[in-house]
């Protein structure tokens, strides 16, 4: 046969609602002549509707989570204008990270709770524009109380966007969505890294006269060289970085009356949240306004085969992954709100040198998750989280030994080895569900960042008693810890899954797909599509 075509597609009907929403077209191999010629992305965008409209979906969801991660990165940096607009010290200013964490978790559970029962490109359109409100509300909250109410917002927003966009993706792909999981937690970190960024040159030089140090228990930098006095013998790579940030100033016993411009800063939320919100409704104009719209080209017949695991086993291996997701997030969290406090009491360095640390390890993130897109094609999210948690655990085990010998290259360099680590880990949490335990539902998706959360809140009170009352190197200590225990879940959860594998074999089996003829005559294709991991 001179000309040779497969079309292998998988495709999961959603709820009554969405009627023909959303799939995957796994694979796309185009033999001429008997040459074999693999079709690149160009080619299957314009050939395969259903590709055309979930690369479409997914540019949807980037935006979106890349506005997520912009608004997280902006809490750190501005937290003392926020403390200033408000009127209110440090303790009030921490309560609004608290407020952002326990509504967190409320939009998580109702992003899981509404999932399936409303459409989810309305769900992540509200959200943005919830966000948007928020964001333009917070510069101007002059009262604490209005600023409480705009952080509920705030945080209602993320908790939603965070568990409907992650589980939407994978519901998106399927068993072939773990480059795109990557490349949406690569946008993430994007936003959070670029956001402080943008937000220097509107902060202004007041401090209040309570302020001690800036943390930030949120996925951001901690740049807390807004309360620094520059010193003269900055290296020249220090000083490089440190001008990034226009807010450096000497410490001033009242709060001068200097206006702030942080609601320039926030305006770059609320615009980047309304053509997220845009960008779904116009999809929906696109894709979703009448079944016919979605794949119009094509009429697909097929049964959809999943296995089952009992629900005991489900549970457990459930439990595992997400202990997973949850306990690096929480080290990492810690990692940055507390590395600048550790640097400068237990090395003694200055808080403009730790700001430089915490955007470094910071930075690598964005290096790690763009490997891990390519990488991630060509080894199982099983392998890749394992060897990102052991490079986790060495990067503590390096930390621990440099601060008892008091290493500066000791610390730069395990600081930016645990920005590797944990670059991947999250993201390809997620493909592993997908692909051994169970597709990744709503409810799954807010489980997940329900735990994230609630582990997240927890962890930097522990450690800061634990600096404050015995002595600061328990910040090595008890991170050294967290990462064993994290390697010991990951074993038991490889371990499980193994045995899943073994006895249950994978989430997706094969199944038959059959492409009848359509009004625009496209050839009867039947293929019988085999897992890939």
């Amino acid at each position: 046969m001179s000309e040779q075509e497969t079309f292998g597609i998988d495709y999961r009907s959603v709820d009554s609602n969405e009627g023909l929403q959303s799939g995957a077209c796994s694979t796309f191999t185009c033999c001429h002549s008997g040459s074999g010629t693999c079709g690149n992305v160009v080619v299957r965008y314009k050939k395969e509707p259903l590709f055309r409209q979930n690369i479409t979906r997914s540019a949807c969801l980037y935006l979106s989570l890349f506005t997520l991660g912009f608004a997280k990165g902006q809490i750190g940096p501005s937290l003392i204008d926020l403390q200033i607009i408000s009127g209110v010290g440090l303790t009030e200013g921490a309560a609004l990270l608290t407020t952002v964490y326990a509504v967190y978790m409320a939009g998580a559970c109702l992003g899981g709770v509404i999932y399936n029962k409303m459409r989810r490109t309305f769900i992540l359109a509200g959200s943005n524009i919830l966000l948007a409100v928020a964001t333009l509300a917070i510069p101007w909250c002059s009262f604490y109380w209005l600023m409480l109410v705009a952080f509920s917002l705030f945080g209602l927003s993320l908790g939603v966007t965070d568990s409907v966009a992650s589980g939407d993706l994978q519901y998106t792909w399927g068993k072939d969505g773990r480059p795109y999981m990557q490349g949406m937690q690569l946008l993430y970190a994007i936003g959070v890294t670029v956001s402080p960024l943008i937000a220097a040159p509107f902060l202004s030089s007041s401090v209040p006269t309570d302020f001690r140090r800036n943390e930030s228990d949120i996925d951001s930098f901690l740049y807390t060289s807004n309360e620094t006095t520059l010193s003269t013998n900055l290296t020249c790579f220090e000083s490089a970085l440190h001008n990034m940030s226009t807010n450096v100033s000497k410490s001033t016993d009242h709060i001068t009356n200097e206006k702030s411009q942080l609601y320039l800063s926030y305006m770059f939320t609320t615009i980047f949240s309304v053509f997220a919100c845009l960008a779904f409704l116009a999809f929906y104009f696109r894709f979703e306004r009448q079944t016919q719209d979605v794949i119009p080209e094509l009429s697909v017949s097929k049964d959809y085969n999943t296995r089952d695991l009992p629900r005991s086993m489900k549970c457990l291996a459930l439990g595992l992954l997400v202990s997973i997701s949850g306990l690096i997030c929480c080290i990492d969290d810690t990692f940055l709100g507390f590395l600048t406090t550790f640097c400068v009491k237990y090395l003694k360095w200055t808080k403009s040198q730790g700001a430089v640390l915490s955007s470094a390890s910071c930075s690598i993130v964005v290096v790690g998750r763009i490997l891990a897109v390519v990488i991630i094609q060509f080894i199982s999210p099983m392998t890749l989280v394992g060897f990102h948690c052991f490079v986790t655990m060495l990067s503590f085990v390096g930390l621990y030994i440099s601060a008892v010998h008091v290493s500066s290259m000791g610390v730069y360099i395990s600081a930016l080895g645990f920005g590797f680590g944990k670059s991947a880990i999250l993201p390809s949490v997620f493909s592993w569900i997908e692909e051994i335990v169970s597709p990744v539902s709503g409810k799954i998706s807010a489980m997940v960042f329900f735990v994230i959360t609630a582990l997240t809140a927890i962890n930097p009170v522990i450690l800061g008693n634990m600096m404050e009352n015995l002595a600061d190197i328990w910040f090595a200590l008890l991170l050294l810890a967290e990462s064993i225990v994290l390697l010991l879940v990951y074993t038991a959860a490889a371990v499980l899954s193994k045995y899943i594998i073994a006895v249950y074999g994978y989430t997706y089996r094969e199944q038959e797909i059959v492409i009848e003829n359509s009004p625009v005559n496209q050839p009867e294709v039947t293929n019988k599509s085999d897992h890939m991991l």
